[in-house]
């Protein structure tokens, strides 16, 4: 009985220490995908909405929006799903994406939360 009891606290144990581990990559996450909330401008244009419940406005199009494997990826309503690489600079207020597909780079400024 005793040796049960030692090997139940042991799993015990070990299950709390995985879960904590889970948690802390949620926490990254959840750090990472603030810095994309806010209205995102190109050229004095708005161009992007980021909204915290994961929906967005980009290019006058809505969708969702969510951040996996170093990338911004966008569903949007009429299908387009761009997938882009990006780049944080300026206190997180400068956001430089480029585009999967072909490459190509665009620069927004954050000018708030909308």
């Amino acid at each position: 009985m005793k040796k049960q009891l030692e090997l139940i606290v042991v799993l015990l144990i070990l299950i709390s220490i995985e879960l904590d581990g889970c948690n802390e990559v949620t926490n990254t996450l959840t750090t990472e995908k603030k810095k994309f909330i806010g209205t995102w401008y190109k050229s004095n244009y708005l161009v992007m909405d980021l909204f915290s419940n994961g929906t967005c406005s980009y290019l006058g199009q809505t969708g969702t929006w969510d951040v996996r494997d170093k990338e911004l990826i966008l569903k949007l309503s009429s299908g387009y799903n761009p997938i882009f690489t990006y780049a944080f600079s300026d206190n997180d207020l400068t956001l430089k994406l480029t585009l999967t597909l072909d490459g190509s780079t665009t620069v927004y400024t954050k000018r708030g939360e909308p």
